[in-house]
């Protein structure tokens, strides 16, 4: 029974993941990713100083930078833009993976097959999840060479770690906006409303709980993400605002901002599975 599931799950993943390359959506985030990585590399490439004196307060600003300040802030730099395209990527495979399935009926050709609904979902959630992968590992490849033209060296061993909490936080976008996707009606409609609830409307909420409550709003799933995302690169998130310099983070509040992370993948496969297997739609 757990092999012919494991190959229910396997032939549908594969039948998603060809769906998706045909797909325009594929195309366009593909195009978008690596139009993105190209402008970086290039400002990295030709702009770093400029860059570098962005980030570096004009009374201390100097002729030649130490090489690990450089490597901090060209980390930080393409760090502060990959902290978006996991949630850009989740919009348009994840939002409309259900939605749209069952807004176009493509979701009655599998229910009419020896597939249960937990393996359909599953499929989807995978499928889903790689194509997204796909399309953020693009920035994070582009970043690498990037990287080694101008340090002519590999990067520290955060970048591994950079790289795994990439994965996590990717899983949980994912899911999120398959848990979207799972409640609405119109497949048209998931990416932006999608967007506007996880970027705009969690902030929103981040902004209340700091100004009502005594919470740390870094328990918002935005600013957890940035926080996971950046400690990894042994850099304070907020050192331009609060520290005025590169220091690390306590090994505390990066546990922290995992676990925050993990926690928010519980709540949205839960809402993701309660309400697909609830709709009345594929009953």
């Amino acid at each position: 029974m757990v092999n012919n599931m494991i190959w229910n799950v396997k032939s549908m993943v594969i039948f998603f993941l060809k769906n998706y390359r045909k797909s325009d959506a594929f195309k366009y985030i593909f195009s978008l990713f690596l139009l993105i990585s190209l402008l970086m590399s290039v400002l990295s490439i030709f702009f770093l100083r400029s860059i570098v004196n962005e980030f570096v307060p004009n009374f201390i600003q100097v002729s030649h930078y130490p090489a690990p300040i450089l490597e901090d802030i060209y980390n930080f730099a393409w760090a502060s833009i990959a902290i978006y395209l996991p949630v850009l990527a989740a919009s348009f495979f994840g939002s409309t993976s259900i939605s749209s399935d069952i807004e176009s009926k493509n979701i009655y050709h599998f229910m009419t097959m020896p597939v249960s609904k937990e393996e359909f979902l599953l499929s989807k959630l995978i499928s889903c999840y790689i194509a997204s992968i796909l399309a953020v590992f693009l920035f994070v490849l582009v970043q690498l060479i990037t990287y080694l033209i101008i340090f002519r060296s590999l990067p520290n061993p955060a970048f591994v770690n950079y790289i795994f909490v990439l994965f996590l936080i990717i899983l949980t976008d994912t899911i999120g906006a398959m848990a979207f996707s799972s409640i609405v009606k119109k497949g048209s409609y998931s990416p932006i409303g999608f967007i506007v609830v996880f970027l705009l409307i969690t902030n929103i909420i981040s902004l209340l709980i700091s100004g009502m409550t005594t919470l740390d709003d870094g328990y918002i799933i935005t600013n957890a993400q940035r926080v996971a995302y950046l400690v990894f690169l042994n850099i304070d998130p907020y050192f331009m605002v609060y520290t005025g310099s590169l220091s690390s983070i306590s090994v505390s509040a990066e546990l922290l901002s995992i676990y925050i992370q993990l926690g928010y993948t519980a709540v949205f496969s839960f809402i993701l599975y309660v309400f697909f297997m609830r709709r009345g739609e594929i009953s």
